[in-house]
């Protein structure tokens, strides 16, 4: 047995009296269940309270059984604690500036999708093809990868293949938007009148408005019409 080889951080807490531990509680927890209750310490008054905390949130991010959200987690509140930048967060880190931003991208996926990156069911490099989708779009993908053994590759071949379908359903909307306009346009010019169409392309209705400011306006739309002597008492 060589037991602890790396001597654990500590700084006086001259509050309760006590040291704490600043870098390697695990080790010292692990020590304390074999039962060995001599460990090389060492001492570091020095240290600020940014630095304490700094060293403290750095060396969890290099444990080995971090899953992909707990790294991106330490990341996040690494550089929220310290109030740095990205670029800062990766010189701190070892990693690179791009990794620390898709890292980070991690957790803008829906939770369902965060718990298969916890679990291990996905890993990052899935998450990275898939966290530009909708939500809804993350989860039905994501259920499917975990269910079929998805590669990279195939959820990436996925994801593109509805990206495409999201962007040919996008020039739809946006034609239909600048037909209603230009009938908008029409309607309000051949009434003199302000007027609002709405519809619902799913459900293929709509309504149409008329904004008139006063009797005699909506007596002339009315009698443009030919309503008006009907409406006459």
């Amino acid at each position: 047995q060589v037991g602890i080889i790396e001597p654990i951080i500590t700084r006086f807490d001259k509050h309760d009296g006590l040291y704490a531990i600043i870098v390697g509680e695990r080790r010292w927890r692990a020590a304390q269940l074999a039962m060995v209750y001599q460990v090389p310490v060492m001492v570091r008054n020095d240290l600020t309270d940014n630095q304490a905390r700094s060293m403290a949130l750095i060396e969890n991010l290099q444990r080995e059984d971090l899953n992909p959200i707990e790294e991106a987690e330490g990341i996040q509140a690494l550089i929220d604690q310290l109030n740095i930048t990205h670029q800062e967060a990766g010189g701190r880190t070892g990693k690179s500036r791009p990794y620390i931003t898709n890292s980070l991208r991690l957790l803008d996926l829906h939770p369902t999708v965060q718990d298969y990156l916890r679990t291990g069911d996905l890993n990052a490099g899935h998450a990275k093809q898939i966290y530009t989708l909708p939500e809804r779009m993350q989860i039905d993908i994501a259920r499917m990868a975990v269910k079929l053994g998805w590669s990279v590759r195939q959820i990436g071949k996925r994801a593109v293949e509805l990206k495409n379908l999201l962007s040919k359903e996008g020039q739809g909307v946006e034609r239909v938007n600048s037909d209603i306009n230009r009938v908008e346009s029409i309607i309000s010019e051949h009434y003199s009148m302000p007027t609002k169409l709405d519809f619902d392309q799913k459900k293929s209705r709509g309504t149409l408005t008329f904004e008139w400011n006063s009797i005699d306006e909506l007596h002339g739309l009315l009698n443009a019409w030919g309503l008006s002597e009907k409406t006459q008492g």
